[in-house]
Formats: C-alpha cells, structure tokens, sequence
C-alpha cells in the first residue's frame, strides 16, 4: 500500500446505491487492488459470518403492533464500573485501524458521519487521529440526552523493558506490562477529564495479527504517512515466542478493570465460559467478535455463539459484529441476544469512496433497513435453514 493512492472522494452518493452491497462492489472496483486486498482479507474466499446470517430466515407473527421503541438501555449495576446508559439506537462503528489509508480526513470524517446519525462509534488504538480529537467533551453517562456512546479500544502493549530483558522471571514480566498499560491508557482515563470515554474496550482475540494470505501475497504494508498517535513508537514484534510470552492472561485484564474508571468491554469472545469469566472480573460486558476472520480464518461465526453467550450472561452488555451487510442483519444478531451491533468493513467502503458523506450514508441506510425489519418482526421469529429445506425456530 506504499505506492497506491485511493481514488478522489464522490462528493455525492449515486442513486444506484442503496445498499451496503452496491458499496462494497464499487470499492472493490474502484480501489486499488492491495487496499481490498486488505480490507477484505480472508473473508475473500469466505465469509462465514455474512454465510451464518444468511442462513437464518423470519417468520414473524402477523396482526401484532411490534414496540418500536429505539432507545436501548446498557446495563450492569454489578460491574466493577457500574454502567446504566440509553443510546438511540442498536448500530455503532467497530474498531477499525488506518482511517487515513481511505480517506485524507481519516476518522474526523467517521466521527462527523456518527455525530448527524446519532451512531455509536468504538475507536481504534490503531486510529491515525488522536482519541482527544475524537472523544467528545462529555460522555454519554453524563450527558442529559443520551444518544450514542463513545468508547476506546486498546490492543495490550508490551513493556520495553520486556523486550530488552526477555528472560525475566514471568511475574515481573506481567507486572510491568500492567503498569506500562496503566501509563499509556491514563491519558485518556483519568476521572477527572471531561471528555472521558463511556468504556474502555479490549481487544484479546489478537495475540498474533494471523495469517492473512491475502495480504501476504501482495506485501500489504500502511503507507509511511499512516501513523498510530495513540500508541507509543516500537519495532514491530513477530517473533511468536515474544509475542506469546507478553499475551495478557485473565489476571492482567482483571487488574487493567480493578484500576480503570470507566466500564470495560472484552472484545473477541467466542465462548460462553469466556463470557462469565469476563463478568466474574469485573467487566461490564463483552463484544461477541471473531474480528471480521482477519486473525483467525476459520473461527466460528458469530451468529451460531451468540445465543450461548447470551444465555451465559443474561443481564450483562452484549454487543456484536461480524458479516453485517444489512438492516436485517442486525435485527438477526439482537433477535440472538446482541444489545448492539457494529459495522466494519462497509465503513471503509463508505469513507473510502465519498468521506463523511459515504459513512453517513452507509450508517443511514444500515438504520433505516434495521427500523423497518424490525417493524416488521419485532425482532422475533427467526429460523435456520436446513439442507433439506426445511427450517428449524431459533429465536
């Protein structure tokens, strides 16, 4: 990606456009070949997020008024940072790295697109924009009227020290990447600043960046000019041993929760014992996310745990993303038991291909399909196809 430039904004969205597919094709054709190569990744030949979805169907009750009430309530009294928050409405902005490889404006263009919708947004630690520039001058916990949250998402740091003495005792290896995580995030965390992040959101499904074949054969590299502002300068580390020994365990994270003043979410649960284990430290909930197949290619979709997960914790936050390519989609995952769904990908189509009005346009639509399937369903009455046709209740 050294060498290859994308193509100048639309400044206004085609009339043809009018779903997140006719989004994604256009990307595809209109970028250049290592950025999808990119951002499509594994789910190239595959994506059996999108494929799971697809594979369940409605069967909604008819004659019946469904509530339409949007507001959606986060909750959990019980969590080491207490959380009760409403948001309007059920989409938000996973974290997604290198804005500025798709557009110059790189995540001010996203954050203006979340503003006029009123849509969640979980920023990247690999954002190429300062958290400051993004975060808003109060959180949504202490805003009068609620109406999306803002959040950071951390990838765990490992301690230079670490790196320069590797044949420490492991103990004092973990003790100081829990303090060198400490420093970094306190920046952004401290109880006193305004502009405080309503959950701090940690990724643990990524202790290798995975095989990404794709990426590989074309040498897919961010550009010099794509810096990472909110992380400190280090070599990058792909020596598995390294990489292996410095992985947080459930004791560093439950320490990182014991000091951290806002509400922490664990990002990349795929089990339902995971899931407890996550309550029983103290977070006040978890993002069910196999992280769009780009670590791990053929881990399980998102769609098929999420209902264990749900019923493991039934009143703690669960949000979710994978495979969302429409409204429907996301009523699909909250029909699973997701409080909230997130987006990716089709936010890079959308700010690669016309900025702040792209992503706005990408988000609107997703809102618009979600309100009248919703309206529709209720939410209820979904079904997975059979290979011999038939279909089997699920939700």
């Amino acid at each position: 990606m050294t060498n290859t430039v994308p193509p100048e904004p639309l400044t206004h969205i085609p009339p043809d456009w009018v779903t997140i597919s006719d989004y994604q094709r256009e990307f595809c054709r209109r970028l250049p070949a290592d950025i999808v190569a990119y951002v499509l990744g594994n789910t190239t030949l595959q994506d059996s997020n999108q494929a799971a979805l697809q594979n369940l169907s409605w069967q909604p009750n008819v004659l019946t008024v469904p509530n339409l009430q949007q507001a959606i309530r986060l909750c959990n009294p019980h969590a080491a940072v207490p959380v009760d928050i409403s948001v309007q409405q059920p989409l938000f902005v996973s974290p997604v790295a290198y804005h500025g490889l798709y557009h110059p404006d790189a995540e001010h263009a996203t954050a203006l697109a979340c503003q006029v919708t009123a849509s969640s947004c979980i920023w990247s630690s690999l954002a190429n924009t300062p958290f400051d520039a993004l975060l808003s001058p109060c959180g949504a916990q202490t805003r009068t009227s609620q109406c999306y949250f803002q959040a950071i998402q951390w990838y765990w740091q490992i301690a230079p020290d670490n790196l320069t003495q590797p044949n420490i005792a492991p103990i004092l290896r973990h003790q100081r990447n829990r303090d060198y995580n400490q420093q970094l995030l306190q920046r952004w965390l401290d109880k006193d600043r305004a502009n405080l992040p309503d959950f701090l959101v940690i990724t643990i499904d990524a202790a290798h960046s995975g095989v990404r074949d794709f990426a590989r054969r074309m040498n897919v590299q961010p550009p010099p000019h794509i810096t990472t502002p909110n992380l400190p300068p280090q070599p990058v580390i792909t020596d598995l041993p390294t990489l292996l020994a410095n992985t947080p365990n459930w004791d560093d994270i439950a320490w990182l929760v014991v000091h951290c003043p806002v509400p922490v979410l664990l990002k990349g649960i795929l089990r339902p014992d995971d899931a407890k284990h996550a309550l029983a430290i103290g977070c006040a909930g978890v993002v069910v996310s196999n992280h769009g197949q780009r670590v791990l290619a053929d881990s399980v979709a998102v769609a098929q745990v999420l209902p264990s997960i749900r019923q493991a914790i039934p009143d703690a936050i669960v949000l979710a993303d994978g495979g969302v390519m429409s409204g429907s989609d996301i009523a699909k995952l909250r029909a699973l038991g997701a409080d909230m769904v997130g987006i990716g990908r089709a936010v890079t189509y959308g700010l690669a291909l016309a900025g702040a009005l792209g992503v706005a346009h990408v988000l609107r639509l997703l809102q618009e399909e979600w309100q009248i399937t919703a309206a529709l369903t209720g939410e209820h009455g979904l079904v997975a196809k059979n290979r011999l046709g038939g279909s089997t209740k699920t939700a």
